[in-house]
């Protein structure tokens, strides 16, 4: 069966503190999986 990326994002729990969120764990990782898609090739390139 075919999963979209967003529901196999929000299976993951984030192990962050709530009042350090800004964004949640969901936006970040499919921001990094973009990134990656799109040829970056580290955290700096992400950034």
């Amino acid at each position: 069966m075919l999963t979209s990326l967003t529901d196999v994002v929000a299976l993951l729990k984030d192990p962050r503190s709530d009042k350090n969120r800004l964004y949640s764990s969901n936006e970040i990782l499919l921001l990094c999986a973009c990134a990656i898609i799109s040829g970056a090739n580290g955290w700096k390139a992400i950034a």
